[in-house]
C-alpha cells in the first residue's frame, strides 16, 4: 500500500503511515517503540478547520519527527485524540497545535505509561 491514502469521500482526512492503512477520518502514527516511560495525552476540541487536509501532512510529519504515536482525527469539525510519547515530545505537539489560534484554548489529560500504549 502507499504510505499515505486518503479516502475523497470521507468528510474528514485519512492517512496511514509506513504502510499501515488508517480506518477512515483517523490517522495511525507508526514507529520504533521507546522503552522510557511514556506520557499519554488525550485532547479534543471542537471547532471549525476548513483547511484540515492541508494540516495532516504537516501534523504527520511533526509526529513521525517527534516519535509520536497514537490516533489523531482531525475533521472540519475539530480535532480529537489520544496519542503517546516522551514528556517532551507530546509538549512540543501540544504547543505545535496550540501555535494554530483556533486550537490556542486545547486542553490536554494527561497520563503515564511504562510500556508503549500504541504500536501505531
Amino acid at each position: 500500500p502507499d504510505l499515505m491514502e486518503k479516502d475523497p469521500s470521507a468528510s474528514e482526512t485519512t492517512w496511514a503511515m509506513h504502510s499501515v492503512v488508517a480506518d477512515k477520518g483517523s490517522v495511525h502514527l507508526v514507529g520504533a517503540e521507546d522503552p522510557q516511560q511514556h506520557t499519554v495525552a488525550a485532547f479534543y476540541k471542537f471547532v471549525l478547520l476548513d483547511d484540515y487536509q492541508e494540516m495532516q501532512p504537516r501534523l504527520q510529519k511533526f509526529c513521525e519527527d517527534n516519535n509520536i504515536f497514537g490516533t489523531i482525527l482531525l475533521a472540519k469539525e475539530g480535532v480529537n485524540s489520544t496519542v503517546a510519547g516522551s514528556a517532551d515530545s507530546i509538549a512540543a505537539l501540544l504547543a505545535y497545535l496550540r501555535s494554530d489560534p483556533r486550537l490556542a484554548t486545547l486542553t490536554a489529560k494527561f497520563s503515564e505509561a511504562e510500556e508503549a500504549p500504541f504500536r501505531k
